[in-house]
């Protein structure tokens, strides 16, 4: 991986020799497939990108039913098209609230349906041996407690060991790949500049930060950020898991974030809304604010949208908004058809994609400040200037809060029971 030194750099792909400018994002999936879309579909969104796949997911099992398979993961996903590249993980970063379970040197701890599995660093290592991701993350021992519980005793510093050793084992048998290392260290700024002093010694293309357990804010992260990235090139991509909503994305290019993950419109689609935002925000009209403020999504489950016949957005150029209707998505919704959220995806999907790419025009003319504190005013953002509790807990009041309400693992309002006829009680 390496970056341009312009304002809007671009990842080059070693393998393919594919170039992606960022800032961008890369897309989650479950099970190696992208939530709700279907793969003629796909093939449709602007290329190249990059896909997520996580081997929790496929630990039904102690060794995942991949492990021996030789012919690469594209073709095992089925992921025929050259411009897509995939990207390893361990971990979904979505399940943040895992279970302790005593660290060890050998291996990291997955929570998976079939109970924990342990993922040893020469498993991981065979993986993208046999399966020739064109990246990955290293595998890095996360500490699955609290940030009292963490400074305790030498936690953090046994972490920060095994994580170096583990990185050195992947990459020792993982060459061809990219490799984004986790930057460790957890609350401590002392132990994280420690952790990039260790990998000044070595290869890497990039750097993730990520926190399962502490919970702590999006300012607190890119605090402690700061000890760890100030050793690390410019050049180097930064990737930041756990924030994707589009103020958050704002807030962390501010400061740095290169990458992000695409779980923010797949949990707005779980909750049957539709995006409605735009980057720059009300771009007919940058008078000052004198109106309420523009509300980010639609509820397609209102009654309402049974007779609005009108797409999602008429300026949305998506294929659900030129071929349907909101009155058609709310029959979807309401009688369960699978269909609801295939059309809400590709919608929320397309607005993501087409906010990064004008965060990007910004910055290349120059005008990114000004165009994202408008767009956090506009829709009432905890980080705009003018709000009270910047740093406090997200309240209802503010926007872009569909992230907090979604977990992979439990029913979505698209998933519940919602027709009473349905209820034999």
């Amino acid at each position: 991986m390496e970056f341009n030194s312009d304002d809007s750099t671009s990842l080059k792909n070693i393998r393919a020799k594919k170039s992606i400018e960022t800032p961008n994002f890369i897309k989650y999936t479950n099970h190696g497939l992208q939530p709700h879309i279907l793969p003629d579909i796909e093939k449709k969104f602007p290329k190249p990108d990059i896909e997520q796949v996580y081997i929790e997911h496929f630990l039904d099992r102690d060794v995942p039913c991949f492990a021996d398979y030789k012919e690469g993961i594209h073709k095992f996903l089925g992921v025929e098209d050259t411009e897509t590249a995939i990207f390893f993980d361990i971990l979904d970063p979505t399940s943040n609230k895992r279970s302790y379970s005593k660290p060890s040197n050998s291996y990291l701890t997955a929570e998976t349906g079939g109970g924990l599995r342990k993922i040893s660093p020469e498993l991981y290592s065979q993986l993208i041996k046999n399966l020739s991701p064109e990246m990955y993350v290293s595998l890095a021992d996360y500490l699955f407690m609290t940030a009292d519980e963490a400074v305790k005793g030498k936690k953090i510093a046994k972490s920060i060991e095994r994580s170096i050793n583990w990185f050195d084992k992947c990459v020792k048998e993982s060459e061809g790949s990219a490799v984004f290392v986790p930057l460790m260290g957890s609350v401590v700024p002392e132990a994280r500049a420690k952790f990039v002093n260790l990998l000044q010694q070595r290869r890497f293309d990039g750097v993730v930060l990520i926190d399962y357990s502490t919970q702590i804010g999006l300012a607190q992260q890119l605090d402690l950020a700061k000890p760890s990235l100030i050793s690390i090139p410019s050049t180097i991509p930064r990737y930041l898991l756990g924030f994707s909503a589009p103020d958050e994305v704002i807030i962390a290019i501010r400061n740095g974030i290169d990458i992000f993950l695409s779980t923010y419109p797949y949990a707005v689609t779980e909750q049957g809304f539709a995006s409605i935002y735009s980057f720059p925000a009300n771009l007919e009209n940058k008078e000052p604010l004198v109106d309420r403020p523009f509300n980010p999504s639609l509820n397609l489950w209102e009654s309402s949208m049974s007779d609005d016949f009108s797409p999602i957005s008429k300026s949305c150029e998506c294929y659900t908004c030129q071929k349907h209707t909101r009155a058609y998505i709310n029959h979807l919704l309401n009688t369960q058809e699978m269909l609801a959220t295939v059309l809400l995806q590709i919608h929320n999907l397309h607005v993501y994609d087409e906010f990064y790419k004008n965060i990007r025009k910004s910055i290349k003319d120059m005008s990114f400040n000004e165009l994202s504190e408008h767009f956090l005013t506009k829709y009432n953002s905890r980080f705009a200037s003018n709000s009270e509790g910047t740093n406090a807990a997200i309240g209802s009041q503010f926007s872009f809060n569909e992230s907090l309400l979604f977990d992979p693992r439990n029913p979505s309002p698209t998933t519940k029971e919602k027709i009473k006829r349905f209820d034999l009680s």
